[in-house]
């Protein structure tokens, strides 16, 4: 399928905003990265890869922006992973002009129903950021009577992180909220898509705990569309 000179394959779910004027060498692809509601998600990380090898893992900014640039022109495959949001594949052709990705991401199809197991997950590191061997948790949160969800568990004594996501009945991947300290992030770990980043204290008891006001609504579809960037009018 062709959108606005660049072609897409089916399944392409991604998105991207304006583009600035500048050109610069090589293809280029850029745009900032909306959530379901039209604004920036928490965090969010587009993963880009030439059909011939060559990936670039990139962070969206405070604003949900991204850019690449002096790449190989060809074909390219993306994923774009936001926290809350359902991931997105997608393919295309970047050429000499850069491809701009604009659209909102969509949300998991089911959602947190009430009554249904939500289990978490949450792997440990040690102050050197090596994942402590045999410390995963991977238990079912207690739900409440109006619908919030907890969990209880005991920090290692070797850990100074925990790394944290819950995982809804469809098997879709949620993040526990984080705040905006230094001490709540959000990490992109390859192969295992976003996780909550929390500091802990070694031996704490680590409670979380969210409810359905703190997740974006299931079921809304994403929008998207690719287009080859216009240059400048000439005068």
């Amino acid at each position: 399928m062709v959108v606005g000179g660049a072609l897409l394959m089916a399944g392409t779910v991604d998105r991207s905003v304006h583009a600035a004027g500048r050109r610069s060498a090589g293809a280029a692809i850029k745009g900032c990265i909306r959530g379901h509601d039209g604004h920036p998600m928490k965090a969010g990380v587009v993963w880009i890869g030439h059909r011939r090898g060559g990936d670039h893992i990139v962070h969206l900014d405070d604003d949900g922006c991204f850019a690449l640039s002096e790449l190989k022109p060809g074909w390219y495959w993306m994923r774009l992973a936001g926290v809350d949001h359902a991931t997105k594949l997608g393919a295309f052709i970047v050429g000499d002009r850069p491809v701009v990705i604009d659209g909102r991401l969509g949300t998991d199809l089911h959602g947190i129903e009430p009554g249904r197991e939500v289990r978490a997950w949450v792997s440990y590191k040690d102050g050197k950021g090596g994942f402590i061997d045999d410390a995963d948790v991977d238990e079912a949160l207690v739900e409440s009577s109006d619908g919030r969800r907890t969990l209880q568990t005991t920090v290692p004594e070797e850990a100074a992180t925990a790394l944290i996501k819950i995982e809804s009945p469809s098997g879709f991947a949620y993040n526990f909220p984080a705040g905006s300290s230094e001490s709540e992030r959000f990490d992109f770990l390859t192969g295992a898509g976003i996780w909550t980043r929390r500091t802990v204290e070694p031996g704490q008891e680590l409670s979380l705990e969210f409810g359905p006001d703190d997740l974006p609504p299931a079921g809304l579809r994403d929008t998207i569309s690719v287009a080859r960037e216009r240059p400048p009018r000439r005068l």
